[in-house]
């Protein structure tokens, strides 16, 4: 007769040595998944400029309700009551463009290395 019990305890241990395998496999791989989405937000994040303005006619008075455009895009922005804007871009370098009614349309080239802030005077037609 064959004595199977020393088999059963191999079989046990087999299964539980692979219930933790797997186990272990599968944190492995939520943890670099996350870590993955980790670093995809940080790439995001990294490529966003963010642009502060305020833009007046030539009296300094503050200019409401202005168009603002990123050249070449269809991204934008108006000025508030107080003339001031913000505008977020992932490009290093935007061409913008402004524009309101009786006044001149303009173009301004913005480079983010050297300017975050930006004060604009347009003139009137």
């Amino acid at each position: 007769m064959i004595d199977i019990s020393a088999y059963r305890n191999y079989i046990c241990v087999y299964t539980l040595k692979d219930q933790i395998m797997k186990r272990i496999q599968i944190k492995g791989l939520l943890i670099v998944l996350t870590m993955i989405m980790i670093s995809a937000v940080a790439v995001t994040a990294q490529n966003t400029n963010t642009l502060k303005g305020k833009i007046s006619d030539n009296t300094n008075k503050p200019l409401g309700n202005v168009n603002i455009l990123v050249k070449g895009t269809a991204q934008g922005a108006k000025t508030g009551p107080d003339g001031t804007f913000e505008l977020q871009t992932a490009s290093d370098e935007i061409t913008l463009l402004v524009s309101d009614l009786g006044f001149e349309k303009q173009e301004i080239s913005i480079d983010f290395k050297n300017n975050k802030m930006v004060t604009i005077q347009i003139n009137r037609t």
